[in-house]
């Protein structure tokens, strides 16, 4: 897998999913079906359109999707 930011495609989904308290599967499912895209696709365009931090990213994303961030703690 091509590294994009220093993260795998896998990491980042995890990470997305663990940010807005879902479960891998279900998050990458809904994107997919928002979206229309295959899974696989779709976390490759999501870890290419990683310009942005992850914070930054997953706020935006949650916007988009109309889901509800947990507060992030690093």
């Amino acid at each position: 897998m091509a590294r994009i930011c220093g993260l795998r495609v896998r990491q980042l989904t995890r990470i997305m999913a663990r940010i807005c308290g879902l479960r891998v599967r279900q998050l990458t499912r809904i994107m997919a079906r928002i979206c229309g895209l295959r899974v696989r696709q779709l976390t490759r365009i999501m870890a290419r359109i990683h310009g942005l931090r992850i914070r930054k990213f997953t706020r935006i994303m949650a916007r988009i999707h109309g889901l509800r961030i947990r507060r992030i703690k690093n």
